[in-house]
């Protein structure tokens, strides 16, 4: 990701996040934890803490960043990121 600002995820940290489209980051001190893209980077966010994912939880406090993407920028990114961090989970199909 560009800049170096990481949020937690939290409801608070969450409103920090814009509604556009683009690529987030989900991570522990320890471990890249998700990648994830979409068409609303927010929305998204608030998804994943509504889901209360049991297998999140057991990673500790987390905290997030995101960077701003078109659609065809968020897939190549991804794509590269998941290979690069090997999160424990990413979004869409296997890649």
């Amino acid at each position: 990701m560009t800049g170096d600002s990481s949020f937690a995820f939290t409801y608070a940290g969450v409103h920090a996040a814009p509604n556009v489209s683009g690529l987030y980051t989900i991570f522990s001190p320890r471990q890249w934890v998700y990648i994830g893209e979409s068409d609303d980077i927010r929305r998204s966010l608030y998804a994943l803490l509504n889901e209360s994912s049991v297998w999140m939880d057991r990673f500790g406090p987390l905290s997030f960043s995101f960077e701003r993407l078109s659609g065809f920028q968020r897939a190549t990114s991804k794509r590269r990121m998941v290979e690069e961090l090997k999160p424990a989970r990413h979004s869409g199909p296997t890649l």
